[in-house]
């Protein structure tokens, strides 16, 4: 079992290696990392905290017959309003970025 161990910590070690490497090749390659973070956390950070909880929200209680489980309109309709509002915020963070990418590099 000490073998086994072992192995799986030189894996463990090797693997944040490669990550790290990887963060570090990123750094040189691309010299406006904030851009290209701002242009991921526009459209990553809007959908993961807004869209895909109302979508979710939505499939998982669309069908429900029960009195108890069953979506209100106003539920309803806060959540097609969430996703709007995030869709335009994400879309609006992402023209921004690009905009952003664009003029650093011209």
């Amino acid at each position: 079992e000490s073998a086994t161990r072992k192995k799986k910590t030189i894996c463990n070690s090797a693997l944040r290696l490669v990550f790290a490497l990887i963060t570090i090749m990123f750094a040189i390659a691309i010299p406006q990392l904030s851009n290209i973070i701002s242009l991921i956390g526009a459209l990553a950070c809007t959908s993961l905290c807004f869209i895909f909880p109302c979508i979710i929200h939505l499939a998982t209680f669309w069908n429900c017959t029960s009195d108890e489980t069953r979506l209100t309109q106003f539920e309803i309709r806060k959540d097609f309003l969430i996703i709007i509002f995030a869709t335009i915020s994400s879309m609006s963070g992402f023209y921004v970025s690009i905009s952003q990418i664009y003029n650093d590099y011209h």
